[in-house]
């Protein structure tokens, strides 16, 4: 019997040949599809240090960036895990 990562990565790398093989047409791989589909429900993602290759001099320095959104206030009250008793 195999562990479960093998699994994981024989299934994720079918997963990739076949959505390059079905993006090839348009001239997109899976990676370049899933950037797609985050600038589209966000335009304001622009974490380039992400989304740009490594090594790439396209990726501006942290003190270039503008300041992430301010994030919502969360509750005061006590949280505790749905499984825990």
């Amino acid at each position: 019997m195999r562990p479960i990562g093998y699994w994981l990565d024989r299934t994720d790398l079918a997963f990739t040949t076949t959505m390059n093989a079905m993006l090839a047409g348009a001239g997109l791989t899976r990676l370049a599809w899933q950037v797609l589909n985050v600038v589209e429900a966000d335009p304001r993602a622009t974490d380039t240090a992400r989304l740009a290759p490594p090594g790439s001099a396209s990726v501006s320095p942290p003190s270039a960036r503008p300041p992430p959104p301010a994030s919502r206030p969360r509750s005061a009250g006590p949280r505790s895990a749905p499984w825990s008793g």
